[in-house]
């Protein structure tokens, strides 16, 4: 599985900016950050909360 869709559209957004010259931790950050920015939009604050909470215990160590 290649993961959750906020995961794959971090992951997007992160190539976009690494192919436009950014490090790859920088490009990391600003892809995370503006898919949150995308799904707090699109499914509002509270859903996204739950959704997060709910995928905490999902993650990989």
């Amino acid at each position: 599985m290649a993961g959750s869709r906020f995961q794959k559209l971090a992951r997007k957004i992160a190539h976009e900016y690494i192919d436009a010259g950014y490090s790859k931790t920088a490009a990391r950050e600003i892809g995370r950050k503006t898919a949150a920015k995308v799904g707090f939009r699109k499914y509002g604050k509270r859903r996204m909360e739950r959704m997060a909470h709910r995928h905490k215990g999902r993650r990989r160590k």
